[in-house]
């Protein structure tokens, strides 16, 4: 028993290239970048926690802990402000 009879559209579809490449070069790029960020992330991580495990063996060594040379990336910084007012005094 037939129910309906063949619909045949007017405009049949197509993939749409362009919007297809736009679209895989727009996830390529965030991928990419999150890719990075979260490699970066994990290194410096891994840094620390050896400059931890580094730190950790010195002290078991028996340095005391306020012996025990900062790294450079844990040390305070000094920043100068210098403003406009000063700069023309």
């Amino acid at each position: 028993k037939i129910v309906d009879d063949v619909f045949v559209s007017k405009y049949p579809v197509r993939p749409n290239i362009i919007l297809n490449m736009g679209l895989a070069g727009i996830i390529g790029v965030a991928l990419g970048c999150a890719f990075v960020i979260l490699s970066e992330s994990r290194k410096r991580k891994n840094e620390y926690e050896q400059v931890i495990a580094n730190e950790q063996e010195l002290e078991d060594m028996g340095f005391a802990p306020e012996l025990v040379a900062e790294t450079e990336a844990e040390k305070p910084r000094e920043v100068e402000i210098k403003t406009m007012y000063d700069t023309l005094q």
